[in-house]
């Protein structure tokens, strides 16, 4: 249609944009139930299965730290968003329901690695199953 008008479809950008944050706000964490995130295994595969445990317990609660500060500060910027008024440029769309998506999306994500946090400890501590 843009070469049929002679001029381009009005907001496109923004739209992909748009549609881009909620892609990838509810697919992330999507990702990491099904350990899809990519992993970095040349001297960790190496190691005992005791101490990858330890590692991976230790990078989880990393993981779930910047994990939740994103999503809390995905949040805050979305309250400051909305009391500013800020639209899209040229559809005019408010821009903080979008990121409260992208903040709920990383939410969603802290939940994952929290119990992947709870099954890596179980592991290294060696008391409990590895839950299925």
């Amino acid at each position: 249609m843009r070469y049929v008008f002679n001029r381009p479809i009005l907001g496109s950008y923004e739209i992909s944009e748009h549609m881009m944050a909620i892609l990838v706000a509810f697919t992330i964490a999507y990702c990491a139930v099904q350990r899809g995130h990519v992993n970095v295994d040349l001297v960790i595969s190496r190691l005992p299965q005791r101490t990858r445990a330890i590692l991976r317990t230790f990078t989880d609660l990393l993981s779930l730290g910047l994990f939740s500060l994103i999503c809390w500060q995905s949040l805050y910027q979305a309250k400051v968003q909305y009391f500013a008024g800020t639209t899209s440029p040229s559809l005019f769309f408010p821009v903080f329901p979008f990121i409260i998506i992208t903040g709920l999306g990383f939410g969603l994500l802290s939940l994952v690695v929290l119990i992947q946090f709870f099954e890596s400890l179980s592991q290294a501590v060696g008391k409990w199953n590895q839950l299925p």
